[in-house]
Formats: C-alpha cells, structure tokens, sequence
C-alpha cells in the first residue's frame, strides 16, 4: 500500500509540475548557454529591467524608493559579471581602452545637451533659475563634459556612465595585480586575499567621501564605494559556473516583498548623498530579485515579444537612460501649456503628474527604441 501510494504521490508531483517540461531545459542554461545565444540575450534582458526601473523611478515617485535601492548599482554589477579575466587579465589597458567607448558615448550626447541648452531654456524645459549660455559658456561646459563633471539637467542619468568606466577600469587592473601577485607566491588565496583589502579599503574609502560630501572630478568617489558591486560580478562570471541553480524564485519573491517594505522609509542615492552600509544589502537583494525575473522572462518561450522587449531594451539601455529625462520633461511641458499653467513644471524638476506615468513610460521607452532602430539600420546602411 505504501508503494502504491508514494507511485501515486510521484504520479501527481508530475501531473501538477507548474514548470512545463520543454521549459525545464531552457531554465537550466538561460546565463551560461554554451552557444552564446541564451547567454546574451539573458544578460540583455537583465540590462533591460535595470533600464526600465531606471525610467519607472524616474516618473513614478510611489515606487521611487524601492527601485532607488537597486537600479543603477544593478549595472556596475552587470559590468563586472561582463569583464573577461581570460581576456583581459593580464591587458588591463585593453579593459580600459574598451570601456571607453561608453566615455565617448556620453561625451557625444552631453555635447548635443549643451548645443541645445538655449533653446530647452526658452522653451522652460530646464530648472525655472537655468541661466542660458554664453558662447564661451557652451564651450566651458563641453570641457566638463569631456572629464565626466557634465551638468546638464536633461542628460542627468548619465552622470553614472564615467564611474562605470572608472570602476570597471580600477577592477581590472586590481585584479592584474592580484595575477601578479598569485604568479609569484603560487597561491589563488593570496589573489583573492589582495582583490579583497584593495575593493574592501576603496569602498570604505569611497563611502566615507560619499557621506561627508567630497565630491571628486568624474564622481570618483562613487566609482570607489561601489566596487563591491564590480568585483561580486566578476566572481560570479569567473568562479561560479553553477549559479543559475542558486536562483530560485521563491527567495525572489521573499526578497522583493522585503525591500517593498524597506523602501517604505529608505531612500538611497549615491549621486545625491543619501548613502548608508546597509544599501550594499538591499543591492544585493535588489541584483536577485531582478536575475529571477531575468530568467522568468528568459524562459517564458511562448511570451517572444515581451522577451524581445527586454532584449532590445537592453541592447538601446545608454540611449534609452539618456534621453528619457527629456522625453518625460517635454510630456509635462505639453501638460502644462495645455492648462495654460507654467508653474506646473516646477512643482518638481520631472515626472509631476501620476496621471501620466504610464505616458512616461510609453514614450519614455519607445522613443529611444525607435531611435535606436534608426540609428541601427542607419549604421548597416553606411556600413554596406
């Protein structure tokens, strides 16, 4: 009877598997497919979600606090799971020379800002006391931009994109050392020994600037407290093969309801000054929440444009983050010329009605995929 009885129990453990059995596969190599494919699209999704929380704090101040626990450190993680030590272990100026793309990036758009900046003024796009430039002014504030200190408002998400070079970059010849270091005593402990004094000293380091408020050329700073956030990636990428089965998503979803509460009374901003130790936690916490959801959306083979919507979000995330402030800000200046009330856009800087948030975020994300688009098959077309 008891046989009988457990063949049954294992007849319905299978019958009610809520995880269809083709899917099962999918779920085991979503981050480390050994074709490639999976693997990026994964990561790309991941940036995605990281992206659209970037937009969703940006236009919905109910949910401001929550995603402001995890959004931007979410993509020093990502970049710190993307470094190659195989690659660029011992070619730490190739690492940097390669994150510079992203320097130039900002550079470009934060020039086109400052071009614009007169007629955005004229038009009561920026803060009501923006002064508009003078020629030589214009050309002051390109050469800020040129060492990462832009201070546009409309491209203010970008402030984080030269720490991201800084720290990836300071990773990379942290761990060039500890390869030296490892070569000479013939021992992995006493690598991961130094990675951990030189990224533990710098975070502390950098989170005391941060808190006193010493505000170094590039946020440098930043880009010291948050290398925990680089070097958990980079371990994970390089010394954790198994860790797609670590993400279950019964801790996500306990996770999640965690920070929802947290967040209640919590704000944390590293480019504002609103910093405390435990927002290295509530990163983490935030970084598995979103790689659940990365994988769920990863898996879910029957939902191919929800998984392409993330994919190329991800893919357009720079432009996407630097041009959604202006989209938003344009939204609340029509709202506001079509009540005749100018004061509207000052009540705050951005996203002021949550009657529009999901305008914001519709055309907040839209736009700069359309724009992407463009720029793509604009780019095949001179290529060809």
């Amino acid at each position: 009877m008891k046989k009988k009885q457990t063949a049954f129990m294992k007849k319905r453990r299978k019958d009610y598997c809520l995880v269809p059995k083709k899917w099962k596969n999918a779920m085991n190599n979503v981050m480390t497919d050994e074709n490639g494919k999976l693997q990026r699209d994964y990561w790309n999704i991941l940036k995605g979600i990281g992206a659209f929380c970037v937009v969703l704090g940006h236009c919905a101040m109910p949910v401001q606090n929550f995603v402001y626990l995890f959004h931007v450190p979410l993509f020093f993680f990502i970049s710190g799971y993307m470094y190659n030590e195989q690659k660029y272990g011992d070619a730490p100026y190739d690492n940097l020379k390669g994150r510079m793309k992203s320097w130039v990036k900002y550079v470009a758009l934060y020039i086109v800002y400052i071009l614009l900046h007169n007629v955005l003024g004229y038009y009561d796009m920026l803060r009501i006391d923006e002064p508009l430039y003078t020629k030589a002014q214009m050309v002051e504030q390109m050469a800020y931009a040129v060492i990462g200190d832009g201070n546009e408002l409309l491209a203010g998400p970008l402030w984080f994109v030269p720490v991201l070079v800084i720290g990836s970059a300071f990773m990379g010849f942290v761990i060039y050392y500890s390869r030296m270091l490892e070569d000479r005593f013939k021992s992995k402990k006493i690598k991961f020994l130094f990675q951990g004094i030189v990224i533990g000293c710098s975070s502390i380091v950098g989170y005391l600037m941060i808190a006193y408020g010493w505000d170094l050329p590039a946020h440098m700073q930043i880009a010291f407290a948050v290398q925990p956030y680089f070097w958990a990636g980079y371990l994970l990428r390089n010394y954790m093969s198994d860790l797609e089965k670590y993400i279950k998503y019964w801790v996500g979803i306990i996770l999640f309801l965690l920070l929802a509460i947290y967040s209640r009374d919590h704000l944390y901003s590293l480019v504002d000054g609103y910093v405390s130790p435990i927002m290295y936690l509530t990163a983490f916490m935030g970084f598995y929440v979103c790689m659940c959801l990365a994988k769920g959306i990863c898996v879910l083979q029957k939902s191919n444009y929800l998984r392409s919507l993330f994919v190329k979000m991800g893919q357009a995330s720079f432009l996407l983050m630097g041009t959604h402030f202006m989209i938003i800000r344009g939204i609340d200046r029509i709202y506001a010329g079509y009540h005749q009330d100018i004061s509207m856009m000052y009540e705050h800087y951005l996203g002021n009605h949550n009657m529009l948030i999901p305008l914001y975020l519709v055309l907040g994300i839209g736009l700069p995929l359309l724009l992407q688009a463009f720029w793509n098959r604009l780019s095949k077309g001179v290529a060809k």
